[in-house]
């Protein structure tokens, strides 16, 4: 019996079904920025804006001041007005910007001068001008009931009459409240400090405070 033979390479059957869909790989590295693009063309001009308001023009005024509309703004429109308004002629001067005339400014420096410092030393203060001014504290016992000023430094002048001296009193305690004092100018270089009660008679030992002022040129 004679053998067939079958080439069932050349067999197709039919097409499966399409399988489903597998999961999504990985994001690829970022490729390599692309050449810049060539200008574009120019757009069309836009509509023209709404005309603003106009302006107030400035004027003067009756009182030489710059005017805006009805407003007064205070500026001199003549700058040489302007100058001399801010020019004074006087020390007391109690707003800002402005500035003295020659004379004036020389009356306040040499006003300034006179009473600027001197010399400053225990118990005294010299001023430029002549003025001397003095202090201290004196002790004054039960037993003398008074005691000696001696001034720092010696007033000018011919007489006692040309200083003036002032003393404190004060509270010794409950049994001496009230003390009368008196001060005998003995010369250009000291003074008496006498001390009593209100009765007259002696009281405890104590300090009193003294102010004399007058010149020492």
């Amino acid at each position: 019996m004679a053998v067939r033979e079958i080439d069932l390479g050349s067999v197709q059957g039919p097409q499966g079904p399409q399988g489903p869909t597998g999961p999504q790989g990985p994001t690829g590295a970022t490729g390599p920025q692309g050449p810049k693009g060539d200008k574009g063309e120019r757009g069309e001009q836009g509509p023209q804006g709404i005309p603003g308001e106009m302006a107030e023009a400035p004027s003067i005024g009756s009182n030489g001041n710059w005017y805006i509309g009805e407003r007064d703004t205070g500026i001199l429109a003549d700058a040489d007005r302007a100058l001399a308004k801010k020019i004074v002629k006087s020390t007391e001067i109690s707003e800002e910007g402005f500035i003295m005339d020659g004379k004036t400014c020389s009356e306040a420096l040499a006003q300034l001068n006179d009473n600027s410092i001197e010399e400053i030393g225990k118990n005294y203060i010299k001023y430029r001008n002549g003025r001397l001014e003095q202090w201290g504290r004196l002790g004054i016992s039960y037993t003398a009931g008074y005691g000696t000023i001696t001034f720092p430094v010696a007033f000018a002048g011919e007489s006692t009459s040309e200083y003036f001296l002032f003393a404190q009193g004060k509270y010794i305690n409950s049994s001496f409240q009230n003390e009368l004092l008196s001060a005998q100018k003995i010369s250009l270089t000291s003074a008496y400090l006498y001390s009593r009660q209100a009765d007259g008679k002696k009281t405890e030992t104590h300090d009193v405070d003294w102010f004399a002022f007058g010149k020492w040129k």
